[in-house]
């Protein structure tokens, strides 16, 4: 097992190092209170040249966040139209891997739509070790998210590992 910080990843080594197109999936439903703070890191992401495709996999949300993402530049795609022969989508791992059957790039990257304090620096990071790192195949974030019991203070979580 092996770990890395994002700041290890600018976006201009990663633009400078990549030899693979890079696609980055946002699975979201419900999500229209923080879709824009995900997206927009993204999108200028792929403006830069770092990443090639944003695509946010919406599931049916009655909230807006569909138009929200497609309004600042991304891809936005039902899972539930992506392999109709499957039947109907069934929550964010069905959007997941449906969405596979769209996404572009050589790299896929996956990030959470309800993340708060999202920065380009997620993506990076994930993405880091599979454009720099020789022989990494997968990258699992860990972060600290914070969890709110009972409306308590937020409490420290998270976890994960860069797999060779």
């Amino acid at each position: 097992m092996r770990s890395f910080h994002h700041a290890e990843f600018p976006a201009d080594r990663l633009r400078a190092e990549r030899e693979e197109t890079i696609s980055v999936c946002v699975p979201a439903r419900e999500e229209a209170a923080t879709i824009a703070a995900i997206v927009a890191p993204l999108v200028a992401l792929r403006e830069a040249g770092v990443i090639d495709q944003v695509v946010v996999a919406d599931g049916d949300s009655h909230d807006g966040t569909g138009a929200i993402a497609a309004a600042l530049g991304a891809d936005v795609l039902n899972p539930s139209e992506l392999l109709p022969e499957f039947g109907p989508a069934l929550g964010k791992g069905d959007a997941m891997w449906r969405s596979l059957s769209v996404l572009t790039g050589d790299l896929v990257c996956f990030v959470d739509a309800d993340s708060e304090d999202f920065g380009a620096h997620f993506a990076l990071g994930l993405l880091g070790p599979l454009v720099c790192e020789p022989g990494v195949q997968f990258v699992k974030g860990f972060y600290r998210r914070p969890f709110k019991a009972n409306g308590g203070p937020p409490e420290p979580t998270g976890g994960g590992r860069t797999v060779p």
